[in-house]
């Protein structure tokens, strides 16, 4: 009899099966995502964590959701009448970035666990990461005693990619294989969105990247998004001695060049063997408007 109720109460936490013997309420959580985003292509949601939290903060419960990327985003948990507090990320990996569950809301946190980069994280109820938005009210889901509440939260994305370029340095060393750094990163959000204010600084080998042509290298970073205020810097390090060659403000680059303070980014440093000097440039093949002359 006891395996009999224990099977029971565990089919009333998933979706779509028979709720006769279900005690509280089905609480479903629908996900879309924010307008203009192809979930299928690389980027978009593929797996989703839901963490669920009584009025006070305390953790109640979690769900994981594998491999959404096509099908319908959803997961369900079985409660008791009350409020609630739902936090969800998507494609938080364990191997780039993990999550931090600390028995409440407010000390709980998705931190990067690389020295590279990040997940391509998105993050529900959708809003703007880190710019000063700690409602709880977003948060809120109210389960009223019926059989089933269904709540619709929208993921919105909580990354940056920034891509690095260099270029015309084989006229300098031939085979010159540089170093990037991505300082000022953002290395943890709370569960409120909330970017950590101490930054972590991200470095890799560039590789060759031949569909640009014969002298560029490529490398690419993915950061968590917070607001650029002059805090982020890319910098090309010379591989022999680990001097910096050239550097530049993200602030001051989009700002420059008219790209969105929650777009990804895409900067060349170019090398000018004439002049003998190293410029920043929007890369020819960015799909910003503005294209300079390398």
């Amino acid at each position: 009899m006891l395996i009999a109720i224990a099977l029971a109460a565990a089919s009333c936490w998933k979706v779509d099966e028979d709720k006769s013997m279900c005690a509280g309420t089905d609480l479903v959580l629908r996900f879309t995502v924010e307008d203009g985003v192809q979930r299928a292509a690389s980027g978009g949601p593929r797996n989703i964590d839901v963490f669920l939290f009584d009025e006070q903060g305390v953790f109640v419960d979690s769900r994981h959701a594998a491999n959404v990327a096509s099908g319908e985003m959803k997961v369900a948990f079985n409660v008791e009448q009350g409020v609630y507090h739902a936090v969800c990320w998507a494609n938080v990996d364990g191997a780039l970035t993990a999550i931090r569950r600390n028995g409440t809301l407010g000390t709980s946190f998705v931190e990067l666990t690389s020295s590279e980069h990040g997940s391509q994280l998105w993050y529900a109820p959708g809003k703007a990461p880190a710019f000063e938005n700690n409602d709880l009210g977003l948060h809120r889901v109210v389960v009223d005693g019926t059989d089933e509440t269904v709540v619709e939260f929208t993921f919105a994305k909580a990354h940056r990619t920034v891509e690095v370029y260099a270029v015309g340095f084989n006229s300098v060393r031939s085979e010159f294989s540089p170093v990037v750094e991505h300082a000022g990163a953002c290395g943890r959000y709370d569960f409120m969105l909330q970017a950590d204010p101490q930054p972590v600084v991200l470095r890799k080998a560039m590789d060759p990247d031949f569909s640009r042509g014969d002298d560029v290298y490529a490398a690419t970073f993915t950061a968590m998004l917070h607001p650029l205020r002059g805090s982020e810097h890319v910098r090309l390090i010379n591989p022999a001695d680990g001097a910096p060659i050239a550097s530049v403000d993200l602030t001051q680059y989009v700002a420059a060049n008219d790209i969105d303070d929650d777009s990804d980014i895409a900067v060349a440093f170019v090398y000018d063997e004439f002049e003998a000097k190293v410029s920043v440039q929007l890369p020819r093949w960015s799909n910003n408007e503005i294209i300079p002359e390398l």
